[in-house]
């Protein structure tokens, strides 16, 4: 039987207490040996990311550190990858991150392994704009996690009907409603407290110590 991998992607800049436990809702929802969160080099779709590709990877092994079925892969982030699965923009000083190049990229280097594209229910109404979106669905299965303020029909919504088989919904009551955006904000208004109650405390005292925000 193949393993199921759960893929993860994000800027992580930097990782929060949501992130952690979206990992470990996926893992138990979807029966994943595996929890694998790819640190990514630029997301073509979001802000200029703050911190530097290694401050994060350093955030995201301190974060998987306790979780014996999380792993972190950086592949995204290095020049080899960008070159031989990127897709590099002219004069772009940060070339974007794809997830069907990576998905690809590790079903090439891991054949007996199923890989599931995680995210939250968020991701759903920008999905047809991601790069070979329909590829990633026709290839790939999706685990998407409904968070506030959506539900199950706004989540499904937005997708194809011939898309929509492979979606595989976990629905998540506690899940904390926490982002990136949130804790940088915090750090640039100097609300230390409120930023560290959103943050593992190693990683707060990282991002402190290191003026990452």
């Amino acid at each position: 039987m193949n393993k199921r991998i759960g893929v993860l992607g994000g800027s992580f800049d930097p990782p929060t207490l949501a992130h952690e436990h979206l990992g470990e809702i996926f893992l138990k929802a979807l029966n994943l040996d595996e929890v694998r969160y790819v640190v990514a080099r630029q997301n073509p779709l979001k802000y200029k990311i703050t911190a530097s590709a290694q401050h994060r990877w350093n955030m995201i092994q301190m974060m998987i550190k306790p979780h014996e079925k999380f792993s972190a892969s950086d592949i995204e982030t290095q020049e080899d990858f960008m070159y031989e699965y990127g897709e590099l923009i002219p004069d772009s000083e940060t070339p974007p991150s794809f997830a069907y190049n990576t998905l690809k990229a590790f079903q090439m280097f891991e054949p007996h392994s199923d890989f599931i594209f995680l995210g939250g229910s968020d991701i759903t109404r920008s999905f047809y704009n991601w790069h070979k979106a329909e590829k990633i669905i026709e290839e790939f299965q999706l685990g998407i996690a409904i968070r506030p303020p959506h539900n199950l029909v706004s989540t499904l919504d937005p997708i194809k009907k011939e898309h929509q088989k492979a979606i595989l919904i976990v629905e998540t009551p506690s899940m904390p409603d926490i982002s990136s955006t949130d804790v940088r904000s915090f750090f640039e208004l100097k609300d230390y407290e409120r930023a560290k109650s959103l943050m593992r405390e190693d990683i707060y005292e990282y991002a402190l110590n290191n003026h990452l925000y």
